[in-house]
């Protein structure tokens, strides 16, 4: 083969695979939340993940503030309102990054990543209370 129809294969399986892989994203979309239409393009579905994405941040952000003042009290009430909201919208309720989030935005992921963070601190303080 020449070098030319090498490079048109490689760039033929490049797009394949892209294509792959927006397609898992798309299924992604459909397969975290509880309630959702299957098809991850409509619409519909396009609004209901964005209101369900601003709830998430906005948890988020109330529990990364309450952890900076120190507010144990907002902290731990708002920990639990997300843990409730987070077992009732989405399928997946392991805690992780990717059961909550699947967009590029870095600095979205080090919110919820400290927000994680913050959630597993919480359950550990309680368990070693609990055993106390």
């Amino acid at each position: 083969m020449t070098k030319t129809k090498e490079k048109t294969k490689e760039k033929t399986k490049e797009k394949t695979k892209e294509k792959k892989e927006a397609k898992n994203v798309q299924s992604t979309k459909a397969k975290m939340y509880k309630g959702i239409d299957k098809d991850a393009s409509s619409k519909e579905s396009k609004k209901f993940r964005g209101k369900r994405r601003r709830i998430l941040f906005n948890y988020s952000d109330a529990i990364i503030s309450a952890s900076i003042k120190k507010d144990e009290k907002t902290l731990a009430k708002s920990i639990k309102d997300f843990c409730t909201m987070y077992k009732v919208q989405y399928m997946l309720n392991d805690f992780s990054l990717e059961s909550m989030y699947v967009g590029s935005n870095e600095s979205k992921k080090e919110d919820l990543k400290r927000m994680i963070a913050l959630i597993q601190k919480s359950f550990a303080s309680k368990k070693k209370n609990a055993k106390a």
